[in-house]
């Protein structure tokens, strides 16, 4: 699930401290000095939500205090709802000879993702100031998630040496008959001239919000 943070580094220990409309306010126990602050970051979250490290990531906002994490839904009991990928083969690519393009694409959705979403926010609002104003959040608020992951890579099929990558996360959350539509997307470029390939990111983020009553 994608959400945005902003990061309050050198804490005393780390902490869920509130949220600034859709942004999670997030205290972490390091400086903000050689990755210290991020990695600290996704071991806090890993933890807060009871997942693996490895299922939180920072996709956006390594540099800077405001950040978007990209973090696995847990669902009860600190295990984690898995679904399958479904892979093709699309074939040549006409403007990168010699290269094929493989496309993977998998669904997060139905009423175990959507009651893991409600326990998630429910424990993150827990850490987070109570207005007395605002009706309390309670899981079932949440009414239906949809996340779709697209992932293509353009690579060599002899040497399976990516040229070209991309990704595409579209999730769709009606919570309360509000619903919100969240598009990240990232684009990857390798060079393999060197012993150490290095990959070029570029990030995109859109997101359309819309009330229903």
């Amino acid at each position: 699930m994608i959400i945005r943070v902003r990061v309050i580094p050198n804490a005393v220990r780390s902490e869920v401290v509130g949220r600034i409309g859709s942004t999670v306010r997030v205290k972490v126990a390091a400086p903000a000095i050689d990755g210290k602050a991020n990695n600290e970051l996704t071991t806090f979250l890993a933890e807060f939500f009871e997942v693996k490290n490895r299922g939180v990531k920072i996709v956006r906002g390594q540099n800077g205090k405001e950040k978007t994490v990209d973090t696995l839904v847990p669902f009860m009991n600190g295990n984690v709802l898995t679904v399958p990928m479904v892979i093709r083969n699309d074939g040549k690519v006409a403007d990168a000879p010699g290269n094929i393009q493989l496309t993977g694409v998998t669904t997060l959705q139905g009423p175990e993702a959507t009651k893991a979403l409600g326990e998630m926010l429910v424990k993150l609002r827990s850490h987070m100031p109570v207005n007395p104003e605002i009706k309390p959040f309670t899981p079932d608020m949440v009414q239906e998630l949809k996340r779709t992951t697209t992932f293509s890579v353009v690579t060599n099929p002899e040497t399976l040496q990516p040229k070209t990558a991309r990704s595409e996360i579209v999730t769709d959350v009606t919570i309360s008959d509000a619903h919100k539509s969240d598009t990240e997307k990232h684009e990857y470029s390798f060079d393999w001239s060197s012993k150490s390939a290095a990959a070029d990111t570029k990030s995109d983020t859109a997101v359309d919000t819309k009330s229903g009553h």
